[in-house]
């Protein structure tokens, strides 16, 4: 079954999919609401939730969904998918490369952050205490500004603790806008280096072979890299 919200104003579409996605459901509902707001804006933002009962699709809706990818490929802005399936994370992760636009995936429980991210500026650092670990999150180019605005959640995200473990997600970081704000990045990490027990990057092969020898040098504590869909992975290591 297929839920639609359309938000024309924004320029979204949010797209909930509960129990089997059928061609029946792809083809009378989903795709009369895309091509009426690409007629009407050009380009759309979209969001899949995919609810804890989903259970995939039939070779219909498959079919489909691969007709309105090449049809529209360049007419997406960005694209959000909220989901708890690892298949579908996985699939989404090793296709991200290729997308034509922006595509982050988010668990069902963090679907307000995806909701945040499809509107927002490209160019923005998300944090979340979990508890176990503190994620920090930047996503497209990041400049002294947005720096500034993240060091100063973390320190209100931190307030007293003492030690933290560190999560680093940088599957939509596409680096910084300078030398310096490189430099001054890890300024400021190194500022809270002491409390730091370790660190778990999640990052894609290019960054991986930069980063540990980086973070090592300017935070002195154990560092280690996941690839983009070992989620799971990096919880049990942080833990």
């Amino acid at each position: 079954m297929i839920r639609i919200a359309e938000r024309r104003d924004s320029g979204t579409l949010e797209v909930e999919v509960s129990g089997k996605l059928t061609g029946e459901d792809y083809n009378e509902v989903l795709v009369p609401s895309i091509q009426s707001m690409f007629s009407e804006l050009g380009k759309l933002k979209l969001i899949i939730i995919l609810k804890r009962d989903f259970d995939g699709f039939d070779f219909q809706a498959m079919w489909s969904d691969l007709k309105m990818s090449f049809l529209h490929w360049n007419s997406f802005d960005r694209i959000a998918i909220v989901t708890d399936k690892s298949w579908v994370k996985n699939i989404y992760h090793h296709f991200s490369a290729i997308m034509p636009c922006p595509t982050s995936v988010f668990d069902v429980a963090e679907a307000d952050d995806a909701r945040r991210w499809i509107q927002e500026s490209l160019g923005a650092v998300h944090i979340h205490n979990r508890g176990s670990y503190i994620e920090i999150r930047p996503m497209g180019e990041i400049d002294q500004a947005i720096l500034e605005a993240g060091r100063s959640a973390l320190v209100t995200e931190l307030n007293e603790q003492t030690s933290f473990s560190l999560l680093l997600d940088l599957r939509d970081f596409n680096g910084w806008n300078g030398l310096s704000t490189m430099l001054t990045h890890f300024r400021i990490g190194k500022n809270f280096y002491p409390s730091i027990e370790k660190v778990a990057v999640l990052a894609d092969p290019g960054w991986k072979t930069v980063l540990p020898q980086l973070l090592t040098r300017f935070l002195n504590v154990d560092v280690f890299c996941f690839e983009q869909n070992e989620m799971d992975e990096v919880k049990h290591y942080l833990a």
